[in-house]
């Protein structure tokens, strides 16, 4: 079987069952979830932390069960998965004074990965119906990658 089918040559795709425009909401936003997964990947292959890289590893899993409730899959992010995060924080955080400058490779890199968390979190915002707790869990992720960026520089 071939990767391509020639189905999106002229702009469009299939969302739902109904052919949309590849600019539409959803399928930005569902491009925004795989890019900061991909920058999650990244930052995961180049940390030494194992148990971070797992973690990584996880919500990288995470963001594949997000983007399916996105694009219309009957599933939702439970109370307890953002609890979790909000431990992990909680775990990594070392306070910080002023503007933060990557350290270290690990560092730089789960920064942009945080960047693009924020930048998916907006997209997410500007959908007409956001499924409950998606949200609240993109933002805290955006957290724990900003305190691990910060954990893996302090502790080079």
């Amino acid at each position: 079987m071939k990767i391509y089918t020639g189905n999106g040559d002229f702009g469009e795709t299939c969302l739902r069952g109904e052919k949309v425009k590849k600019s539409d909401e959803r399928i930005l936003c569902l491009g925004t979830i795989d890019e900061l997964a991909a920058a999650i990947a990244v930052a995961r292959t180049e940390l030494e932390h194992i148990e971070m890289t797992e973690i990584l590893l996880r919500i990288e899993k995470k963001l594949s069960k997000i983007a399916g409730i996105i694009a219309g899959r009957s599933d939702k992010i439970q109370e307890e998965e953002i609890k979790k995060i909000e431990e992990l924080i909680d775990k990594y955080y070392i306070k910080q004074e002023g503007f933060i400058r990557p350290k270290t490779e690990e560092g730089a890199l789960l920064n942009y990965a945080r960047t693009v968390c924020r930048r998916t979190e907006f997209c997410i915002n500007k959908l007409e119906e956001v499924p409950e707790n998606i949200l609240k869990y993109i933002n805290r992720l955006s957290d724990l990658l900003f305190a691990m960026a910060v954990y893996c520089d302090e502790k080079q």
